[in-house]
């Protein structure tokens, strides 16, 4: 019987044909020399090779026996290549929402696979289930495969039930004889702008806060997929800033919470803005209002003598207060450490900082630390008058005729200062000096249980002498009980005596600069 036989040889020279199955190559022993064909394969299953079979051959040279006496036999070998992505030619889909179409400019006949998962997996999309469907590059040249023709035919809604935020898009594509093909080209819709819904506080009854840090909470897209940044913002009338940024790590649809401190907002309604950017530059934005309540602190206060008495009290038990006074604008305390309310003070005001007989003005400035800062004041006028033991002279009326307090009344002021002097004419030996009229007067902050005046020495020849009345009986100390403040002049009088045979003029600040005359068995 007459036949016809083939075998493939590679470059070495040793022979193969296809197993049973087909799904690979079998090396066969076979001697040109002495050669036995009974192995080779009918030359009819030459035309039955599929490409994938047709692959495993490739590089392998075809050789043909006949037992046909003068034999004519053509054969036809199609040649064919697979192109297929790679990590360097693939397309990144990361930042876009589907696929709008996939043009292949080339034969319509060109057989094609797509993965969607960087050619971990293939498939081809079943237009009579209207599914994608697993394949594998083996199938390429079979059913389970898409023409060209029908790839270019695709729209986006056959794209969206196998698109996956970020994957990658990979082509294997099989050109054989007489096919062709150019390029491959993808549409892909615009970049959409991030989506933010739900935008809300996180539990606050009426939106309120006075120091308790508010969270806020927000449903963030993007159906890109794209990176996101955010910016917590805030604005207060004039008053702007930014309250936080940061990266978005987005997770489809997920809800975020933002914290914001009390502390960076404005008393009154604060306009919150969440921005969301994406890599495109492109961003949402979503506003609520969060209102941020304080009692301010109140004082009640009192003035006495040169002493401020203070209280200050807030509704708002965690609140600290400060407070400050200014004297004729001229700030004569700095700003207290913040502390907790109510809180009490008591301040004497320097006597160096009153004006004597005129009228001053004082200020009390306070805050509490939840202010804007906005300082709360109360102010006042009191007369400068000089404040302590004082001597006077009783001669001299208390007011002069401009209805202010008279200077020349006190022979000394509230520092000690010399205002006048009590002057003493020449006091010749074993002789004494006229008797001369002093008020005293209490014009400090308390009563005093008692008061003593004691006698001086003036250059180790003359003494002070006191008296309480005339006619003068000389004693070297005087006591006077229960002075009480705002008293009548307590009057007495002084006398200065020698006690040796020199004669001097004594004359100076006796009384004014004698302040050592004075005790207070009070404060002793």
């Amino acid at each position: 019987m007459m036949s016809r036989v083939f075998a493939f040889k590679d470059n070495i020279g040793v022979y193969y044909v296809f197993n049973s199955a087909k799904t690979s190559l079998l090396g066969i022993a076979f001697d040109i020399s002495n050669p036995d064909y009974s192995r080779w394969e009918d030359i009819a299953n030459l035309s039955t090779l599929t490409p994938d079979q047709l692959r495993l051959v490739s590089g392998l040279s075809l050789c043909i026996h006949s037992d046909i006496e003068d034999d004519e036999y053509n054969v036809r070998m199609d040649t064919y290549a697979v192109t297929t992505t790679t990590d360097y030619t693939h397309f990144l889909l990361k930042g876009y929402s589907n696929i709008n179409s996939i043009k292949i400019d080339g034969s319509e006949t060109l057989r094609v696979l797509l993965s969607f998962d960087n050619r971990k997996t293939w498939c081809y999309y079943n237009t009579a289930t209207s599914q994608w469907e697993t394949s594998y590059l083996s199938n390429i040249y079979s059913a389970k495969s898409n023409s060209a023709k029908e790839i270019n035919g695709f729209n986006n809604t056959v794209y969206a039930k196998k698109f996956t935020r970020s994957c990658t898009l990979d082509y294997a594509i099989a050109i054989v004889s007489g096919e062709y093909l150019t390029s491959v080209n993808l549409s892909l819709p615009e970049n959409t702008l991030p989506t933010i819904t739900e935008f809300k506080i996180v539990y606050r009854p009426n939106n309120e806060t006075h120091k308790d840090v508010v969270k806020v909470s927000a449903k963030i897209d993007d159906i890109d997929d794209d990176d996101l940044t955010y910016e917590l913002g805030f604005s207060n009338g004039s008053n702007t800033g930014v309250l936080s940024t940061g990266k978005i790590t987005q997770i489809v649809s997920k809800t975020y919470e933002f914290a914001i401190d009390p502390k960076d907002l404005y008393l009154g309604d604060n306009t919150i803005t969440l921005k969301i950017t994406d890599e495109a530059n492109k961003y949402s934005t979503a506003q609520l209002t969060i209102v941020k309540v304080n009692n301010e602190p109140t004082i009640a206060y009192s003035y006495n003598k040169g002493l401020v008495s203070g209280a200050i009290t807030d509704l708002d038990p965690d609140d600290k207060v400060t407070w400050r006074i200014i004297v004729n604008d001229i700030n004569v305390t700095p700003w207290t450490d913040f502390a907790p309310s109510v809180l009490s003070f008591d301040y004497k005001i320097p006597r160096d900082w009153i004006k004597f007989g005129e009228t001053n003005h004082c200020k009390i400035e306070f805050y509490d630390d939840v202010s804007d800062p906005k300082t709360i004041s109360v102010e006042f006028d009191f007369d400068g008058e000089y404040f302590g033991l004082l001597f006077i002279d009783p001669a001299e009326p208390e007011y002069d005729s401009n209805g202010k307090m008279n200077k020349k009344r006190y022979y000394s002021d509230s520092l000690g200062g010399t205002i006048k002097a009590l002057n003493i004419p020449n006091v010749i030996t074993t002789k004494e000096s006229a008797t001369y009229e002093i008020g005293l007067i209490n014009n400090s902050d308390s009563n005093r249980d008692s008061i003593v005046l004691h006698s001086d020495i003036y250059n180790d020849h003359y003494k002070l002498l006191f008296s309480y009345s005339k006619p003068f009986v000389g004693v070297e100390t005087l006591k006077f009980d229960n002075v009480k403040v705002g008293d009548e002049p307590i009057l007495f009088y002084v006398k200065l005596v020698s006690y040796d045979r020199h004669t001097e003029k004594v004359s100076g600040n006796i009384i004014a600069e004698s302040t050592n005359i004075i005790s207070d068995p009070e404060d002793e």
